[in-house]
Parts: C-alpha cells; sequence; structure tokens
C-alpha cells in the first residue's frame, strides 16, 4: 500500500511512522515502519542541523507516545529538539542542541563515554569513594561527586558479580531534590551491588 506524505510548507524537517500492510502467504500484515525527513537545501550545516533534530526525537520519541516536554501533545508533538535552537559544530558537523532534564538545558554532549568497573567503596557513612579498572585495566579511584558528574557527562560505571557474573550499572538516585547518590540498579542479584563490594580508603 503505497502513501502519500503531505507536509507542512516551510517544514525543514519531520519524523514520524506509517503503516505498511501486505499479505504473506494467506496472513495479512499491517506493519509499523518508522522514517524521518529532511529539507536537502543545499547548505551541509542546515542539513547536518535538521538531520540531527529529527534523530534525536525519533530515538526519544518515535511515535510520538514517549519522552515530550510540558505540555504533551498526541498530535503537535513538543520534543527534546522543538524546545532548543542552538547549534554546535561537534567534529565538524553542525549539530543542533536538545533538551535535558538533567541539565536543565538545552544541550550537545561532546564527550565519548568511557566504562568502568567498580570494585570496591569507601563508605564511612554514604559511599564516598569509587575505583576499579577501566576497560584496559588501568587503575582508578574517584569521589562521589566526579562520579555524578561523569555520569552526567556519559560515562558508564558498573558492578560485575563474582558469583552470579551479572552486571549492574550505578546511577545516580535521589533521597529528595538536594541528596543525590549512588547506587546499583536494582535487578534481583545481590552480589553485583555497590554495597557487596570491599570496603577501603583511598590511597
Amino acid at each position: 500500500m503505497q502513501q502519500t506524505l503531505r507536509l507542512p510548507p516551510n517544514l525543514g524537517g519531520l519524523h514520524s511512522f506509517s503503516t505498511y500492510s501486505d499479505t504473506d502467504l494467506l496472513d495479512f500484515d499491517n506493519d509499523r515502519f518508522y522514517w524521518a525527513w529532511v529539507f536537502n537545501n543545499g547548505v551541509r550545516a542546515n542539513i547536518s542541523s535538521l538531520f540531527s533534530h529529527e534523530l534525536v526525537e525519533a530515538l526519544t520519541d518515535p511515535s510520538g507516545d514517549a519522552i515530550q516536554i510540558k505540555p504533551r501533545s498526541d498530535t503537535n508533538w513538543n520534543e527534546i529538539g522543538d524546545v532548543c535552537s542552538s547549534t554546535w559544530v561537534l567534529n565538524g558537523v553542525t549539530v543542533q542542541s536538545y533538551w535535558s532534564k538533567i541539565d536543565n538545558a538545552c544541550v550537545v554532549p561532546d564527550h565519548i563515554g568511557n566504562d568502568y568497573e567498580v570494585k570496591w567503596i569507601y563508605r564511612p557513612n554514604r559511599i564516598e569513594w569509587l575505583g576499579g579498572t577501566m576497560g584496559d585495566g588501568t587503575q582508578w579511584q574517584l569521589p562521589r561527586q566526579q562520579v555524578m558528574n561523569r555520569l552526567r557527562a556519559g560515562d558508564q560505571y558498573f558492578v560485575q558479580g563474582p558469583q552470579s557474573g551479572s552486571k549492574a550499572l550505578v546511577g545516580i538516585y535521589y533521597l529528595d531534590a538536594t541528596h543525590p547518590y549512588l547506587a546499583t540498579a536494582p535487578d534481583g542479584t545481590a552480589d553485583d551491588n555497590l554495597l557487596s563490594l570491599p570496603q577501603h580508603p583511598p590511597s
């Protein structure tokens, strides 16, 4: 089944979904597929800016029922790229910023995240230091606030369960708006929790 897309005038780009109907043997299917459209005006910076706008929205709200900025709308999706207009040149490519709830601002992340395995903690009252190894075996130790900053910048910290082999990611949680703390995501396994790790003070 062919569908004709009627796009609003003066629109730079759009992402949405459509339905493709076909018959496989004796089975009639209505399959959803996702698409994005960007206006090609010949200016590379404009094209890449529009493309990055549609890409980040397609990833976070592909069907119009996921991440939107208040007020939500089922017909006029108010998405994380729509509330931002600033651009940035990243590795020679112009991209548009998008709204980050954590940063409470329009951002263009420019940090390639690293993976850190947590092997020990220091917890006099609450977790104050974490330490362990990186993928290449490099030893590291960081205070709690620096780990939080790096998590927000895109780094990943995890605990590998020695018996279960499971892997739990470390995240930022809140007792209230002003008291963040570090913990592993609950997964029903005890040996991949931060609090199951040995304690020793940083060197």
